[in-house]
């Protein structure tokens, strides 16, 4: 199966190894196909129902407290990275690295089709010879399309424009590059060529969350990965993010999620 190159976590129910939470370490596409699936990444909870999808990225930290009839399809960058590829399967800052939250698509009307392809998985994976990666790439990357073009139709208005989605899509994939270094919408509409209000005008049609919103919350995920899950301190965490001083990361932090960095740590080590 070439399991260190490329694996399907389970074809029938989820690994055991992700009840606790850890880094992924691979991209992840999670399909619930019976009953809800109890998730938490990167410690927010997701309740997956029957015949959804969620994706998440090798730096995710992802844990599955309760598992239903489902598949976990996992590859690595080295089979095939989503962000150098983006140009075939456009799903870069909608299924993966979109700092909005958590993707979910339904497959409902489309289970057909992503059973058909679990199938092709199957069949593929027995089969040992020199263009089993290449055919692995070709069901892959129509699994990964077909997701966009349902997320896309589920989750983005219809009457926004494809270069407004591209905007979007932009921003997030930079929100994922500078948010430690950059926090302000302005940095990144400088980059972009945009002023902020167009890009608060894109975003209120696109998203509720505003691109501030976006890239707060991608920092806050972060600082609570480093708080839950290194032993760094509230002050290397903090300028780790971008902030000169712990009293600004502290007081930022706080402003979010309504308690200090030390009290979430402290919090969540009684929950353990």
């Amino acid at each position: 199966m070439q399991g260190e190159r490329f694996r399907i976590g389970s074809l029938r129910l989820f690994q055991h190894e992700y009840q606790r939470s850890k880094p992924a370490s691979f991209y992840t596409i999670v399909w619930n196909r019976a009953s809800i699936s109890e998730l938490t990444i990167d410690d927010i909870p997701l309740a997956l129902d029957k015949n959804q999808l969620t994706f998440c990225t090798p730096t995710n930290y992802l844990a599955i407290a309760e598992a239903g009839d489902g598949i976990m399809l996992q590859f690595n960058r080295e089979f095939y990275c989503v962000q150098q590829h983006d140009q075939e399967v456009s799903c870069i800052g909608l299924l993966f690295y979109g700092s909005g939250g958590f993707p979910v698509v339904n497959t409902t009307d489309h289970n057909e089709q992503f059973s058909a392809m679990l199938t092709l998985f199957e069949e593929e994976l027995r089969i040992q010879d020199h263009i089993q990666s290449e055919m692995l790439h070709v069901i892959l990357k129509r699994w990964i399309i077909i997701a966009t073009r349902l997320f896309r139709s589920q989750s983005v208005s219809q009457d926004i424009a494809d270069t407004s989605i591209d905007l979007v899509r932009q921003f997030h994939v930079l929100v994922e590059q500078h948010f430690r270094t950059k926090h302000s919408v302005a940095e990144y509409a400088d980059i972009l060529n945009k002023s902020p209000k167009t890009l608060s005008n894109v975003f209120a049609k696109y998203n509720q969350l505003t691109p501030r919103d976006i890239i707060h919350s991608r920092i806050v995920v972060e600082a609570k990965r480093l708080l839950l899950h290194t032993d760094q301190q509230v002050k290397e965490i903090g300028f780790a993010l971008g902030f000169d001083d712990v009293q600004n990361f502290s007081r930022f932090f706080k402003n979010i999620e309504g308690i200090s960095p030390m009290e979430f740590k402290h919090h969540h080590a009684r929950r353990v």
